[in-house]
């Protein structure tokens, strides 16, 4: 289905690992394993994100340097934020190819405060896609809104390289090493993670930026645990490993480990922890913020239950989160739409919108480099105010061995010693 296939996937920033960038990096890789051919299109291409797609051998093209693309050059245009080329816009303008590209569109959140992931050009959707998606229903009744009841419309939730169905080592059926991935964790999940590690003696570490560590999720690193603290992109990999999850995080708390009862209201959220607006009183009630004490009692006393749930469907899952599976089931289901040309007054708008777009990305990408350097001197400022400390408890303790009687008494033990060696020296 897929080998020699030309894709195009157009993606606003590549720098931090996040939701959609790490989208594009798996869904590249599942395709070139499927014998596609892939580019890359970004507005913004660097650290820490970048050395994952150049191990990957990725083609990576920059807005900056305005590749030439035809549309005769692809065979699917995958698209993010509504982020594409000039050259292609330019290209919709004129006569269209019998056999022209088919256009996806990825909708990855219904949030204000991420408006590029709505359909914020106007009609530019409506014009091209062949096929939209979204990561959830709540995603889905968010934009709809933007979008001609004519365009088809699937889910994409966040699927999970196959790689992640097969766990070498299985989860303890104790809860003995619990990851917590999140960029944001709330301080009730901080006070939580040391009552486990202090009273349970649960090892746990938080993986995120500004975090223990900061790196992507890989198999290898979730088969160092038993079970996995987050929400929305992390919980498909839970799924198809038979992983336990507990849903939980800054933006609305969440449900806690996933089971039986909250499973279908979490993923029309998209494990999100925001509370449902279909389903808000669903048994076992609406998520909510908790304490850290309760947050431990669940975790403690749900991981057996939630163990068994993840176990149990585990292959049930593979159909809706397993990235192979799902691109498969999506484009034997393609249908690619006739696209009339744009009107070249239109277009000019477009291309404007694109320009903004990409010098916001840019400059973002600057404001991440300067908060990168804050955040390194403030790691730098605390380790020396870290260093001063010891100093300072060095002296108090240094101060205290030469006021001491003992010391005096050695200091005058020893004195008629160094005088008689100074006079030796001297007499040298």
């Amino acid at each position: 289905m897929f080998k020699n296939k030309r894709f195009l996937i157009t993606q606003p920033a590549i720098r931090s690992i996040n939701g959609s960038t790490v989208v594009t990096l798996e869904l590249a890789n599942q395709l070139l394993s499927m014998g596609a051919k892939v580019t890359v299109y970004a507005c913004d291409f660097a650290e820490p994100a970048k050395s994952y797609f150049e191990s990957s051998n990725i083609k990576v093209d920059i807005a900056e340097n305005e590749p030439k693309y035809k549309l005769t050059d692809f065979d699917y245009i995958w698209v993010h934020s509504q982020i594409l080329p000039i050259s292609i816009i330019d290209e919709l303008t004129k006569k269209i190819p019998n056999n022209p590209p088919a256009f996806i569109f990825l909708h990855m959140s219904g949030m204000d405060w991420i408006p590029d992931e709505k359909p914020w050009i106007y009609n530019l959707e409506n014009h091209l896609s062949s096929l939209s998606l979204f990561i959830a229903e709540e995603v889905k009744k968010v934009n709809k809104s933007f979008l001609s009841s004519n365009i088809p419309t699937e889910f994409f939730r966040n699927p999970a390289p196959n790689e992640f169905t097969i766990r070498q080592h299985k989860p303890s059926k104790t809860l003995k090493d619990l990851l917590i991935v999140s960029s944001h964790p709330p301080k009730e999940v901080i006070e939580a993670k040391k009552i486990l590690s202090d009273v349970y003696h649960i090892n746990t570490a938080i993986l995120g930026e500004d975090q223990e560590e900061y790196r992507l999720f890989t198999k290898k690193l979730l088969e160092q645990y038993d079970a996995i603290l987050t929400i929305a992109k992390t919980v498909p990999y839970c799924l198809i490993s038979g992983t336990p999850v507990y849903i939980y995080d800054i933006y609305g708390g969440g449900p806690g480990w996933l089971n039986q009862d909250n499973f279908k209201p979490a993923k029309t959220r998209n494990f999100s922890g925001y509370q449902n607006t279909e389903y808000p009183n669903y048994e076992g009630g609406v998520f909510h913020r908790k304490t850290a004490n309760q947050i431990v009692r669940e975790i403690i006393n749900g991981y057996n239950d939630s163990l068994s749930f993840h176990e149990d469907n585990q292959k049930s899952f593979l159909d809706d989160f397993m990235l192979q599976s799902v691109l498969e089931k999506l484009f034997g289901n393609i249908h690619v739409r006739k696209i009339n040309p744009l009107p070249q007054d239109y277009a000019n708008v477009i291309i404007l919108a694109q320009k903004i777009a990409t010098s916001r990305f840019i400059e973002g990408g600057k404001l991440y480099e300067r908060d990168e350097i804050i955040r390194n001197l403030k790691k730098d400022n605390k380790l020396l105010s870290q260093k001063i400390k010891d100093l300072e408890t060095y002296r108090q303790e240094a101060e205290k061995v030469f006021s001491s009687k003992a010391y005096q008494l050695f200091d005058k033990t020893i004195t008629p010693y160094k005088k008689i060696k100074e006079r030796s020296k001297h007499h040298d």
